[in-house]
């Protein structure tokens, strides 16, 4: 699926409960124990999920994607009113 939106054009981006250094964790992931940073081994995606050059990574604050300020702003630039929500990596 991600090489066939990537080949159509469709815009790509990664949601993950870790965080960017520059934000640190928040009370959510604290709280849960999801602390991992999103620029280290810990925050890195299996080789066949990788992002491709020029894919957003987003952290998300909370259990909805929405709960990242920066993906609001992504999908509102954009005008994006329609997104597929493919795979979760919970053990």
């Amino acid at each position: 699926m991600l090489e066939a939106f990537r080949e159509l054009g469709i815009p790509v981006v990664y949601s993950s409960l870790g965080h960017w250094p520059e934000e640190g964790p928040s009370a959510f992931q604290e709280a849960t124990g999801w602390t991992w940073d999103l620029s280290g081994p810990l925050g890195a995606f299996p080789p066949q999920w990788q992002p491709a050059q020029g894919e957003d990574v987003f952290s998300k604050a909370g259990w909805s994607a929405l709960s990242s300020e920066g993906f609001r702003k992504f999908l509102q630039e954009r005008n994006i009113s329609n997104v597929v929500v493919m795979g979760s990596m919970f053990d």
